[in-house]
């Protein structure tokens, strides 16, 4: 911004600004050093200077467009007319997204919006890339509705009977449980004519081998197994299957001497502690700004 920079370039090393008011806020400055830009020839920097270049013509772009859509927010047409754009129609949007830009959560956001969807507004800009930036406007909404038997049928059905499959599956399942339970072995489980036996001699949280992921996680959310009674539960299995988790016996884990890991971890540890003191100061802080004090 204009008025950052002529504070920046008034200072001395050593000086801190009184508030630069500026687009994005307030800001004081503190000059650390001042630093030679060197002669660089302009082979060097032409790259440089025309990704710069192109940057700011494209953030002027923007902003004018966008300052179009809004001052005529009852058409799209002055702000395309005002960068010789072309404007497009985008059909099938639901709120689960669509095709192209419509898959961009962000798009589809926009055009769910009170302003868009209700009171007929053109959208601001919307940032779908570094150099791609977009602007809607509702042209017909379809309410939802309820859609005939004869169009979701199968879809019903399939739905009911993976639903029912499910149950029978929970339900051999808890029988299984109760079963072994009583002391019945695995193998000789009344309620196991179609079961699948996994055993894993040891299971890792980060390496479940042939067992489901759902499994591995189930059987570490378990309490450790006291005396020789494993420790039960049951889980669902994707497509319609359900497991006994059965586990008998827990190691711990050791400390690994890989130094960079142990840093890592001890680094994740530390964002993660600032982050919940920075989210509890949040919470209990109340900040409010008077523009009239920072003359």
């Amino acid at each position: 911004a204009e008025e950052f920079g002529d504070a920046l370039f008034s200072m001395a090393v050593g000086d801190i600004s009184e508030p630069v008011e500026t687009s994005f806020g307030y800001h004081i400055i503190e000059l650390e050093d001042i630093r030679d830009g060197g002669n660089d020839s302009f082979e060097e920097v032409a790259d440089r200077l025309r990704v710069e270049l192109a940057a700011d013509a494209f953030f002027a772009a923007s902003n004018e467009v966008d300052e179009q859509a809004f001052n005529n927010a009852d058409s799209l047409q002055a702000a395309a007319d005002s960068r010789g754009l072309e404007i497009k129609t985008l059909d099938g949007v639901g709120r689960l997204g669509g095709q192209g830009i419509a898959a961009n959560q962000a798009v589809v956001a926009a055009a769910f919006s009170d302003e868009v969807l209700l009171d007929g507004l053109n959208s601001r800009a919307i940032e779908i890339a570094d150099d791609h930036v977009v602007f809607l406007r509702v042209k017909n909404h379809n309410e939802s509705q309820q859609r005939p038997l004869e169009e979701v049928r199968n879809i019903v059905q399939a739905s009911l009977q993976a639903a029912r499959a499910q149950e029978l599956a929970e339900a051999k399942a808890e029988e299984a449980l109760a079963q072994f339970e009583s002391g019945t072995p695995f193998g000789a489980l009344e309620s196991a004519e179609e079961a699948i036996f996994n055993e894993a001699i040891t299971a890792r949280r980060t390496a479940s081998g042939n067992l489901p992921a759902v499994v591995v996680q189930t059987a570490f959310s378990l309490a450790e197994p006291e005396g020789d009674a494993p420790a039960l539960a049951i889980t669902n299995l994707q497509g319609g299957d359900a497991a006994v988790v059965a586990v008998s016996n827990v190691s711990p884990g050791t400390i690994s001497d890989d130094a960079a890991r142990n840093a890592q971890l001890a680094q994740a540890e530390g964002v993660s502690d600032f982050q919940a003191y920075v989210n509890s100061l949040m919470e209990d802080a109340s900040v409010s700004i008077r523009p009239d004090l920072l003359q």
